[in-house]
């Protein structure tokens, strides 16, 4: 058990992790707002004196001109360990007490139609909580107060092993024993959810068709529950139909899911993107093993979680943290301890490990960023298209744009955009009103940030917008011109500027430096950057690194995109390579940077371990997907790198690589 002090230290140490989640949720909840016509204005049929879960206390909450709501405590009152003190949190499935509030509407009769809200990591029940009422014709906000105004029951809790649900240590009661966080596991966290809607459906607070939605670590469990759809997954992994204590059957009615993952996995160590260009490109489910740990994230997240109550090194297999953290930072590919990792995060800690329920996963809307370098857009494709997939018509909705954890901007105009779609889809959906939203909505990266970026653009899939493709193409002893009607590129070592890398080697050895710090994925965390910062031209390669120049103007070129005059990059770029390599291991590190005349800016990249060949090998790199319109006169640059820590984790082993031909497809926005 972590001591007082101790847990003052964790918590000192990760002021800033806090301060920037409070943040984010702060700016979601904020924004994140719709409308919606269904206001039940019936008698109440519930009395003064109803506790839910048998032991909250309900006030009613009133102010004139605003719509009143009843408010239903939960939590320790007083001192924990003291024996006066009153206990109302609730007991989940395994005993682990949480701390729970309910809102319900001073009037209308129920059951009501439940909102489950899921706070980030770290977080606790009041990051969606609201003290301020509000009139009946003003939008819907996604917290307590706004949603039960309309009409609707909405339950926050505090996920187990944070806060008073087990996390500080003052509250770790006996029956807190096990109850440390499993990292939104479905047979912890995700069954928390269900077993508590289910106490609600028996008491007759609520009807059986449930509504979730959160952002980031309450995102990525919005995911889950939208596959699991009807089921529950047991502690020893079984998958059963979901019903209340009392055999009610139960489902998700609708979801909607911000910065959240379809496989945490790849989220966390990729290899490679999910291309949402090429579907035939897609092999990530293949694998089992990790790719390139991103060291900063990682180490974010277990931080986050110190924050809490997490079990001991070696005591538990499925909640192993500080374990899993070591291995991501200390192991090689093949070690047999990292397979086990990446199983247990698949198959119990993301949507994509679930099967497919009949019918296809609960009707979902899923807003991912463009620019969010720790759930990437990539995330919320995949999970859509292994749900059309199996069932076309499949109820999944996606907003995509620049929007997301740092570095991304967070589009003042493209949030709106998120406020206008994904509370509206949630409560009509719940409402059973036909939502008349397109399956894709997409708007446009720009800078600077508060510009209006292109879109929206609504579509049928992410396929239907994509266009036609630039192509490049260098060698080693020549530089060729593909023979296609595509518009091609000629690439050469990048020497405008730079230092001309005789070799084409790319290593280990150092990693290409931005305003002189690493390109870090924590952006304004650590090195002070966001997307839409610029860089200077740098004056030298850095060692280690290969640069290739796009030698044509892009925009005298014939791919035009709609409206722009220019060309537009949508999809996912990939870079396909002949090398050899030196070492043990080896990884690759591709950017595309638009380059203007006196500064660049990343418009997107990727990553992946290599396989390792002392003959000529061929790869293919897919890059994380974007939607980003190139200033006219630009021209884009690749990069190679081997070292980009702590963005990504740096290789135990040196390695070299050396790039004998390279050949890049970067699709573009469909033309009209």
């Amino acid at each position: 058990m972590i001591s007082d002090e101790q847990m003052l230290d964790i918590q000192m140490k990760n002021k800033l992790f806090r301060l920037h989640t409070l943040q984010m949720a702060t700016v979601v909840v904020a924004l994140i707002f719709a409308s919606c016509s269904s206001n039940k204005t019936t008698t109440s049929t519930l009395a003064k004196d109803t506790k839910p879960f048998g032991k909250l206390n309900c006030v009613l909450k009133s102010e004139t001109g605003k719509v009143s709501i009843r408010f239903c405590a939960g939590g320790v009152f007083g001192n924990p360990m003291s024996p006066t003190s009153i206990d109302d949190r609730v007991p989940s499935f395994d005993g682990t007490p949480l701390d729970a509030d309910l809102t319900l509407p001073a009037n209308g009769s129920a059951p009501y139609s439940l909102i489950v809200l899921l706070h980030g990591l770290a977080g606790s029940k009041t990051d969606y909580e609201s003290n301020s009422l509000v009139s009946l014709n003003q939008p819907i906000q996604l917290n307590n107060a706004s949603l039960a105004a309309h009409g609707f029951a909405v339950l926050d809790y505090t996920a187990r092993g944070f806060g008073e649900s087990c996390g500080m240590p003052s509250y770790r009661t006996t029956n807190c024993k096990t109850g440390w966080i499993h990292i939104a596991d479905q047979r912890y966290e995700i069954r928390d959810t269900q077993y508590l809607a289910g106490l609600l459906v028996d008491e007759g607070f609520v009807k059986p068709s449930i509504g979730v939605s959160g952002v980031s670590y309450g995102g990525g469990q919005s995911m889950e529950l939208s596959m699991l759809k009807n089921r529950v997954r047991l502690q020893n992994g079984k998958l059963i139909p979901w019903t209340s204590p009392n055999g009610v059957p139960m489902s998700i009615g609708a979801a909607f899911a911000l910065w959240g993952w379809d496989d945490l996995v790849n989220s966390l160590a990729p290899q490679g993107a999910f291309n949402v260009t090429n579907s035939s490109a897609n092999t990530l489910k293949s694998s089992s093993s990790f790719g390139v740990p991103k060291s900063s994230w990682i180490s974010i997240l277990v931080d986050g979680c110190q924050t809490g109550f997490i079990a001991p090194p070696g005591k538990d297999p499925t909640a192993d943290i500080l374990t899993w953290q070591k291995l991501t930072a200390t192991s090689l590919p093949n070690n047999p301890q990292l397979s086990d990792l990446a199983n247990q995060f698949r198959e119990y800690k993301s949507p994509v490990g679930i099967p497919m329920p009949a019918g296809g996963p609960a009707p979902i809307t899923i807003a991912d960023g463009f620019t969010d370098p720790l759930f990437p857009a990539s995330e919320a494709v995949e999970f859509a298209s292994d749900a059309t997939k199996a069932y076309s018509n499949s109820d999944v909705h996606l907003i995509l744009g620049d929007f997301g954890h740092s570095w991304a901007n967070n589009n003042p105009n493209t949030t709106k955009l998120v406020r206008d779609q994904g509370v509206t889809f949630l409560t009509n959906t719940l409402e059973g009103l036909k939502t008349t939203e397109r399956p894709l909505t997409v708007e446009s990266v720009v800078c600077p940030a508060t510009s209006q970026p292109l879109g929206p653009y609504m579509a049928s899939s992410f396929s239907a917008l994509i266009g036609s493709s630039i192509t490049a193409q260098f060698t080693s002893t020549s530089s060729t011109k593909s023979n296609t009607s595509q518009p091609s590129y000629e690439l050469t070592p990048f020497n405008s500027g730079f230092s001309r890398t005789a070799n084409n080697n790319v290593s280990n050895l150092d990693s290409e430096s931005l305003l002189n710090n690493s390109m870090n994925d924590v952006g304004s965390l650590f090195g002070g950057i966001e997307f839409c910062d610029s860089h200077p031209i740098p004056t030298s390669t850095p060692i280690g690194t290969i640069s290739y120049l796009l030698t044509q103007n892009i925009s005298a070129e014939n791919t035009k995109s709609k409206n722009t005059g220019v060309p537009v990059i949508f999809g996912s770029p990939s870079i396909t390579m002949s090398y050899t390599t030196t070492g043990a291991f080896s990884m690759i590190v591709a950017r595309v940077w638009d380059v203007g005349p006196t500064s660049r800016q990343l418009i997107t990249q990727g990553v992946s371990l290599l396989p390792t060949s002392t003959s000529l090998k061929t790869f293919t790199l897919s890059l994380f997907p974007t939607f980003y319109k190139m200033p006219s006169g630009d021209r884009i640059e690749i990069s190679l790198l081997g070292n980009d820590s702590p963005s990504f984790r740096n290789f135990i082993t040196p390695f070299t690589i050396t790039v004998k031909s390279l050949s890049v497809s970067i699709p573009t926005f469909k033309s009209n």
